[in-house]
């Protein structure tokens, strides 16, 4: 049994073809603007799909938006839904070019902006949905979302019929994690085709599941749980505690040297700068003629020496006093 719309989230990336930039309402100013946005992907009969999408243009990017005569070529992040067949509340954005709402398949609000060129159109957009799980079909591991979401230029909220389909892959060659109805889950998948129905409105949005996360609180009985295994908690084999050792941890400029013989490099050590000046002559002397001194202040080439014995051993985090001070 399916089960109708309900409330979600639906955010687009994609590169695609902008233009005809225009004011939404000129007498608040240029900035709110409009465009139309082209996708390579097939809408019905249709080889491109075409969208609106609103955005409040900053002042760094205003001067190029100003500049759009053609189709120009953009990425974008946007917050969509599916355009109703009746389009949105204020109907004097649309442009000469489109005869109907039904030309549009989605609408929205761009989050982010950012001119490009040269990059190959022929990629896919990709859509992250989070939501209920409308239907549910095992026969061909799909399920149904139809989420909807609030729009500015709708002035209301509009679903976004969804189907998802999870592919054959080696990712899940043993089990597809198909959800159930009713189960709440944030999918992420890339959109690579819009069906429509005979009169021209929108049936489904179809999307190839990449990633699928259960956001329902599932909770296992203490009897299911295996052994816990977490490896980030505060004796973490992979994890440095900065805090610990902030205070107790010199501070070294290091130079990597450009010699295979580490003491051929010169090196400026601030740390060092209450020695006397015999042991600063000493020192000096022996980077000159390439000889270690035998006594001489642990300088940072010796500390991250020890670094990294340190990190390519367990127990990394927990270094010896007396090797650092």
């Amino acid at each position: 049994m399916a089960l109708a719309a309900t409330p979600g989230s639906i955010t687009m990336t994609a590169v695609a073809m902008l233009t005809f930039p225009r004011a939404l309402e000129p007498s608040k100013g240029p900035k709110n603007k409009v465009f139309d946005v082209n996708l390579n992907i097939n809408d019905g009969p249709e080889q491109t799909t075409l969208g609106l999408l609103r955005y409040f243009v900053p002042d760094k990017l205003m001067d190029a938006v100003e500049k759009i005569n053609d189709f120009t070529q953009v990425f974008f992040i946007a917050t969509v839904t599916a355009m109703p067949p009746s389009g949105p509340a204020d109907k004097t954005i649309v442009t000469h070019n489109v005869d109907a709402w039904s030309e549009y398949a989605f609408i929205g609000d761009i989050i982010e902006l950012i001119f490009i060129e040269n990059v190959d159109n022929d990629v896919e957009p990709y859509i992250n949905i989070s939501g209920t799980v409308t239907n549910s079909n095992r026969n061909d591991s799909s399920f149904s979302m139809h989420p909807s979401q609030y729009c500015n230029l709708l002035h209301q909220s509009h679903e976004f019929p969804a189907h998802l389909l999870i592919t054959n892959s080696k990712r899940w060659s043993t089990k597809k994690p198909l959800p159930a109805i009713g189960s709440g889950v944030s999918v992420g998948g890339f959109l690579h085709h819009i069906h429509r129905n005979s009169d021209l409105s929108l049936s489904s949005f179809d999307i190839d599941v990449s990633n699928i996360t259960y956001i329902t609180n599932r909770i296992k009985s203490s009897s299911d749980a295996g052994p816990s295994q977490s490896t980030c908690g505060r004796h973490s084999r992979t994890r440095f505690n900065y805090k610990a050792h902030h205070s107790a941890t010199p501070k070294h400029d290091i130079t990597p040297s450009q010699d295979s013989n580490p003491t051929s490099s010169k090196r400026k050590n601030t740390d060092l700068e209450d020695t006397t000046a015999d042991s600063e002559d000493a020192e000096e002397d022996a980077v000159k003629s390439d000889d270690v001194p035998t006594k001489r202040p642990h300088t940072e080439k010796k500390i991250a020496y020890m670094l990294i014995i340190n990190f390519s051993t367990p127990g990394f985090g927990v270094f010896p006093t007396a090797l650092i001070n």
